[in-house]
Parts: structure tokens; sequence; C-alpha cells
């Protein structure tokens, strides 16, 4: 660094405020004198800061070309002309690696270095990083996430510049502003608790793993290349193409014998600067990632191609980065990192930097990895969508954009494309399918990545602190299903959906086509290309008004297992077809025929094909109205066929008469382990038929019996089975009338409950249940050891069955989840129910939406969970459509309470 004019003239007398820029713009003033040394300034203003780490930083000019003028700590402020009007900053000088990151005042000046390049595009980054690191700025900015407040439009005013790199930035559409937002909040939600240090600290550990973090660039030009960037790190030099900042050439240390700047013809300023090559050193070969090149120790160097190599530049940027050369060098001169063992003699520098710091301060140098390809196949469709999007002139879907989004700030793969109820038309299909074929093909290419350290391993991690380049990219695409629903899918988006359903690359398994409309026209031509996959194992055609499944009859399914074929016109006509293609698919396992208007004698075909098949384990009849002699067909199923384990009958009208002869069948079968009988007329009849059916099975599970107008004579029967039941861990009586003609004083749940040592799941939604049905079932609730789920939504709670629901709870140790949602909860009530929150062990989720609890409630329920003594933590309180109405300070005393909670309001 050249002295200035001042250097040899007599510093004046004189004091005056010199304004200190630090790297978030903001300024501090200190009063000096022109006869201070510079030395003695940095060390007046590290004590002004309150900042432990010594020559961490240095004193800089930014001079008109942009390039900083860093100030010889050796010259006073005169000699090195610095005036009051002089733009000075105080920056970190070296970036290398703090060993210990203790100081906080050094931890968020090195935080707004960082920050600045990462916002500015110096340290690039991929998208799934900076949304990461703009996250933690928001934990550092505004502590812990609020959501009455960070909520999209929350930084409409502040604008996205002050978080992300410029190509991160969405335009000025405001919907994609706020989908950005979105993404943003939802990662912030995740630091509860995470202090503004550790924010700042976490920031500045993932930047630290970025291909270009502590890289100082300088726009200089190469005889050959032309213009280019010209970065010294603290392991070399490297240069940089102009346009996408790719590494084009490494200068190790190790390799460099010296450099030097170049006069000018005559002159005593500098055109440029030169890199001084050792003998034997070959630069070219860091442009391949060679795993032989990991730490062996005598490998023959190639030979020399040329001895230097020179850019063009300023005076005062050859000076700078001289400057940083020597620094680096220095600090070098004891590294322990082996491959950083060859470094220029100190001894031969034109100049030793007297400000430097510590050397025992940082960690050895890293060495990086630069990936010219993509980092993962979600990064590289999105752009690929989007370019194809605009060349054909529509429109990208939101609902895709925004599942790429998601997979990608969560780390997951992406397995499932739900394009459902997005009207999309051929070229929109089109256009999407073959963006994703295009991606799935994407790989980098062998040399794609530019390695320092060729031996590390090519770790990817895309939302976390590292991504390093790979030969090939991340495979974070892998689709398994394509839901296309509610999608009118005519002819022409059936020939595209034809060139590419059964393409390899896709290996879907899952294809999804419910209400698309397919109809008679449709299905034939896409059942031979579905045939063709050789992953295929779920088929959804359900709702498509398909009144023959010939087309598929004709051809051979060697993978599938599921078929649902729900609300179609198949009739009785389409009975032998499904018989048929059951028969000759021996792979099937699940077979969903509901809603067809299928009556007896189509049930009676399809039960008896179904007979001699050895995989089929779940059927679904639902829908189809039946007789006596349709469930003869089922119950000879039931008997005979040893693979069936689920059975659905819903809404099929079955009367006591044919529940009386499932039942029949139930007693001997020994496989069955669902069996779903919602919104059917059994009655009193059917349900003392089946109650003593599950006397002699053993192997039913799960029960379902909603909607059949059950009331307590209907259903006690069945409750004194149940108690000595031992195999039943589900039962659903929702929307029955069990509380009509209840007797006084009521036993019922009582008895069953505390009983019953098997269930886990009782639902008993909307039932008529009024005081007395629930003060049976909290006394039964105290007793049982059993169950984890319960469900008293839509019955009536008191002042009485609530205090006795308070006591079960006390006493209870194993319910996991409680819904209470519109049973006319008020504040008065809710305040003893609040307290078993502070003592209950086990209850994890608490569903009270749909009452009438006000913010009084609220504050008893939140001061209840912030006195909470127990290590279980309630996860999850649903406090939705109340009586609320200052939810912004609500939320903001679940903050004040540090509440692990997710408080739903």
């Amino acid at each position: 660094m050249g002295d200035s004019e001042s250097s040899g003239a007599q510093a004046p007398n004189k004091s005056f405020v010199l304004s200190i820029q630090l790297a978030d713009s903001s300024k501090r003033t200190l009063l000096v004198s022109y006869d201070m040394l510079v030395e003695n300034l940095t060390t007046t203003f590290e004590e002004k800061l309150e900042l432990k780490v010594h020559n961490l930083f240095s004193f800089a000019e930014l001079t008109n070309e942009g390039t900083d003028r860093w100030l010889d700590s050796e010259q006073t402020i005169y000699q090195q002309n610095v005036m009051p009007t002089s733009k000075i900053g105080f920056k970190l000088k070296y970036w290398k690696r703090l060993k210990n990151m203790e100081d906080p005042v050094a931890i968020h000046l090195i935080y707004m270095h960082v920050h600045y390049n990462i916002v500015n595009g110096w340290f690039s980054c991929t998208e799934a990083q900076a949304l990461r690191l703009a996250s933690y700025e928001l934990q550092a900015s505004y502590g812990d996430y609020n959501p009455a407040l960070h909520k999209p439009g929350f930084l409409d005013v502040i604008g996205l510049s002050q978080f992300l790199p410029p190509e991160y930035r969405p335009s000025e559409n405001l919907s994609l502003s706020h989908h950005t937002q979105a993404r943003l909040f939802a990662m912030h939600s995740q630091y509860r608790g995470i202090s503004k240090q550790e924010a700042e600290q976490r920031y500045i550990e993932i930047a630290e793993q970025l291909p270009t973090y502590g890289i100082t660039f300088f726009k200089v030009t190469h005889e050959t290349n032309g213009p280019l960037y010209l970065g010294i790190a603290e392991e070399g030099a490297y240069t940089f193409s102009l346009a996408q900042r790719e590494m084009m050439d490494f200068y190790p240390f190790s390799q460099l014998k010296g450099w030097a700047g170049i006069k000018t013809a005559g002159g005593s300023l500098f055109r440029g600067v030169q890199l001084q090559k050792s003998e034997g050193s070959d630069t070219n070969n860091h442009n391949e990632h060679n795993d032989s090149d990991s730490d062996s120790d005598d490998e023959k160097e190639p030979k020399a191609k040329f001895d230097g190599v020179e850019f063009t530049s300023s005076h005062q940027q050859a000076c700078t980065i001289i400057e940083l050369l020597n620094g680096y060098c220095c600090l070098l001169a004891n590294s322990t990192a082996k491959w950083m063992r060859a470094t220029p003699k100190v001894s031969t520098l034109s100049r030793v930097p007297p400000d430097l710091p510590s050397p025992s301060l940082f960690t050895a140098p890293r060495r990086r990895e630069f990936s010219r390809g993509i980092p993962s196949l979600l990064d590289a469709f999105k752009p690929i969508y989007i370019n194809a999007c605009a060349k054909e002139g529509i429109s990208p879907l939101p609902k895709i954009t925004m599942q790429v989004d998601m997979a990608i700030d969560s780390n997951r793969w992406l397995e499932v494309l739900d394009i459902s109820s997005c009207m999309i038309d051929d070229r929109s299909l089109d256009v999407l399918l073959s963006s994703l074929l295009r991606a799935l093909s994407t790989n980098s290419s062998p040399n794609a990545t530019t390695s320092t350290d060729a031996s590390l391993s090519t770790l990817v991690s895309i939302n976390s602190l590292s991504i390093y380049g790979s030969t090939s990219a991340y495979q974070n695409l892998r689709l398994n299903t394509i839901d296309l629903s509610n999608n009118p899918i005519d002819e022409k988006s059936c020939s595209v959906l034809q060139n590419y359903i059964s393409n390899s690359a896709f290996a879907l398994r899952q294809v999804i086509l419910a209400n698309c409309k397919l109809g008679n026209k449709i299905l034939p031509t896409l059942s031979s290309r579905l045939a063709l996959m050789s992953c295929l194992e779920v088929l959804n055609l359900a709702s498509n008004e398909i009144p023959s499944i010939e087309p598929l009859c004709k051809e051979d399914f060697k993978t599938l297992h599921t078929i649902i074929l729900r609300q179609n016109k198949l009739g009785d006509k389409g009975a032998p077809q499904i018989a048929d293609f059951a028969t000759k698919t021996p792979t099937l396992t699940s077979l969903d025929i509901s809603y067809n208007k299928i009556g007896d004698s189509g049930i009676e075909v399809i039960a008896r094909s179904l007979k001699p098949h050895k995989g089929i384990s779940h059927l679904d009849c639902s829908g189809n109205i039946f007789t006596t002699k349709g469930a003869n067909a089922i119950a000879n199923l039931l008997v005979y066929t040893k693979s069936l384990k689920s059975i659905q009958i819903c809404s099929g009208k079955l009367t006591h008469e044919s529940a009386s002869i499932l039942a029949e069948a139930i007693k001997i079968n020994e496989t069955l382990t669902s069996l779903g009988l919602r919104d059917n007329t059994l009655g009193k009849v059917g349900a003392s038929a089946l109650a003593q059916s599950l006397k002699s099975n053993r192997t039913l599970l799960d029960l379902s019996l909603d909607q059949n107008s059950l009331d307590s004579t209907s259903i006690t029967p069945f409750m004194n089975v149940l108690a000595d039941n031992r195999s039943l861990t589900s039962l659903s009586l929702r929307s029955n009338v069990i509380g009509k003609n209840l007797e006084t004083p009521c036993l019922l749940f009582s008895d069953f409950l505390s009983k019953n040592k098997y269930l886990l799941n009782l639902d008993l939604y909307s039932n008529l249940l009024g005081p007395t049905a629930m003060l049976s079932v909290s006394e039964g609730l105290s007793n049982n050891e059993s169950l984890v789920f319960l469900s008293l939504e839509g019955n009536k709670l008191d002042g009485d069955s609530v205090h006795e629901l308070t006591k079960a709870l006390n006493y209870n140790n194993t319910l996991v989840s409680l819904k209470l949602d519109n049973t006319q909860l008020a504040d008065d009530t809710i305040y003893v129910l609040a307290s078993t929150l502070e003592y209950n062990q086990a209850l994890t989720s608490l569903s009270l939406s749909q009452n009438m609890i006000g913010d009084t409630g609220v504050l008893y329920v939140l001061e209840a969970l912030g006195r909470r003594t127990t290590n279980f933590i309630m996860k999850k309180i649903d406090l939705t459509q109340n009586k609320i109405q200052e939810k912004d300070a609500l939320h903001k005393r679940c903050l004040e309470l540090k509440l692990n909670t997710n408080v739903l309001l």
C-alpha cells in the first residue's frame, strides 16, 4: 500500500470527530487527533465497542473505485491522509474461521460482514441456503416467531432485499413475495428459544460452508481470458468468470513462489499484479475432481507450463491484493493443514503486514469445493419449468412451485406430485411433465466439480450447514405418485399423458385419475399405457362415470395391488368385468367398488370370483344396495377366504337380518381385523348379533358403527360384551343417539371403561350425551388403563360433568388425545378443566374448538400450561372458533410464558 502525500509532513496539532461506518451501514463517532497512530485508533475503537478479540478488524478507506484502502497501523492518521470527510470503515480484513466464537461483539460484527456479502451476492449460495440464512436473520432481528405478527406481508415495508441475494428475491409480484415470506416464517417458527447471539452464530456457521465464503473479489483483466474476478482467500488466489462467477483457476500458496505489482512504464504506480509460480506447479490440475489427489505426500508433480500469470488492475487494487496475499501467507506460516505445508517463506515477502491478528485464533484452512452443476434435482426442475412456461406463454402452476419449495425447505424428497383441481390443459401438462423428465435426467458431468480438496466427502445437505459440489445432482426428486384428480382429461391431455406416464424415468407407483371425466372414450386409449408401467401398484379411477372396465380387462397389470373404482356406473352389468379383472390380476390385494349401484346379483358374481383369490385383503362395497342375498354372498366370502382382513359395507341400508347373517360369519372368521358398517339400519337386533359374534372372534381390531341410530337400549348389550373383549382396539360410534332413553343413574360407560383393558380409541361424537352420560364416561375414564384417544365432540358438558372429567384426568395416566369441541364450554367451566393441565402426565393434544370460551378462559389455559410441572409436553391445544377478541395479546402471552405448545387461536 503506497504512502500518502502527507507521509513526510508534520501532523497538525488538531482533533476532529471521525465517523466510522460498520458493515450494516450504521455509524459510530470517535474523537481523534491527526497525530494518532492507526494502531492506537484501532485499540481505542475496540475498547469503545467492548471488543475482546484484537486485530481481527482493521480500518479501511473506501475509495471512489470501490476498493478498500487499508490503513497502515504503523502510521498516523495524518500520514494516511485521513480527513474528517473521509469514508472510513471498520472491517474484516482477513477472512478466517475463529476456533472459539465466544465474544458476542465479535460475533455480531462478523455476522454483519457475512450478511452484507450474502445479500449482495458475493458469497454464492443455493436458494435453500439463502432462505435458511434469512430465517436465522429473522430470529436474530425479531426474536421468537409470533404467528400473530410474523406472516406474509410483515416484510413488505422493509423488503426482502434486506434478507436475500438478488437472484432469489421475488419480482414485484406481491403474491410471490408473500409466498417467499411464508417459507421464511415456516423456518423461523422452528427456532423458538434461540437467542440473538445463537442465531447470528448459526448464520455464520452456515455461511462458512459456502464455496466462496471469505473470498475478497477484485475485478481485473487477464491477457487471454479478458475481464474476470480475481479472488484472494486464506489458502491462495482464484480466478472466476465475470458473468456466472464460476471458478476457473486456483493458485494455492503451496504452488506460488511470490507475487508483485507490475509497474507502469517509467512510473512508480502499479498497473496490475503478477502471481509467480514455483517450479513444477500446475494450477490446471485443480480444475478436475481427482479422487487420487487426497493426501498422498510424494506424488510426482507435473512440469510447469508457465512461470507466472498477470492481471491488469488499478494501482490501489494491486496494492490491496498484494497486502492481502502477504497477510494470509504470514497467517499460514504455522498452519497445521497438511495441504498447506508448502508456502512461500515469509522472508521473501515484499512487506510483512504489522497489524496481523494472532494465528492461534483461527482454525486451519478448509478445502473448498465448487459445483458448476446443480445441487439437487429440485433445484434443477424449478428454473427448467419456469423457463419452459415462459417460452410457451403460459403461467407456472403455483401449486407445483409451492410443492417444490416446501420439499427444498424441509430437506425432503418430492415423491407425490399433486396436480389435483388445477384445471390443467394439455399444453400445461406437456410443459410440466417434459420439465420433470428433463430434471430427472439432469446430472453434473464428471468434471463439473472443481475442488481444492479432492479427498473431501461430497456431502450434500440441502437446507442445513453445507452444500459441497458433487459429481451428480442430489436425488431429491423421486416421483412415485401423480395426482391428476379433478382435472378434465380430454383426448389431447390423454395423448400428452400417454407420452410420459410409462417413461421409466418416472417409475410411478401410484396414478390418481379420480373425477377426470374419463368415460368410455379416454379409458380404452389410456389402459394400454397404464399396463406398460413397470412399477404401477395403485390405480385410482374413482368418479369417472365409467360404465365398463372392459378395456382394463384386456390388459395385463403385473404389479397392480390396488384399484379404486369408487362412484362409477358399473352396476350389475359391470360386475362380471370386475370379477374377470380380479381373476386376471393375482397381485391384487385391495378392491374398491363402492357406490356403483351394484345389487345382489352383482355382489354374488364378484364375491364368487374373490373366493379362490389368494391375495385379496381389502374389499370396499359400500354404497351398493343389496339384501340378505348379497349379505349371504359376503358372509360366504368371510368364511372361505383366508386373506381378507378388511371389509367396508357402509351406506348399504343393511338391516338387522343382513347384520345377523354377517355376524354368524364373523364368529368363525380368523383373519378379519377391520369392519366398517357406517350409515346402515342395524337396530337393536343387529347390534346384539354383532356383540355376540365378538365373544367368539379374536382378530377384529377396528369396528365402525357410525350413523346407525343406535340408542342406549341398542348399545347396552354391545357394551356388556366389550367389557371383557380382548381384541378390539378401536370403536367408532359417531352420530348415533346413545344419550336417548338413557337410564339414571347411568352405568353404561363406567362399567365398560373400567373393565376393558384393550380398547385404545373411542369416538362418541354427537351422541346426545348429556350430563348424566358424561358423568358415566368420567367415572369409567378415571379407572381406565388403556384408552389413548377419546372424542366427546358435539355432546353437552355442564359444570358438574366438567368437574368430574377434570378429576378423571387427574387420575388417568394413559389418555393422550381428548376432543371436547362443541361441548358448550365457557370461561367458568374451562377454569375448572384448565387445572388438570398442570398435573396430567399423559395428555399431549386437547381440542376445545367451537365452544364459548373467551379471552379470560384462554388465559386460564395458558397460565395453567405455564405452571405445568410435568416433563410431558402438551404439543397442541386447539381453541379456534371460540369467542376470542384479543388474539395478538394472547399470542404475546404465549411467548412470555415460553410455551412449547402449539396453541391455535
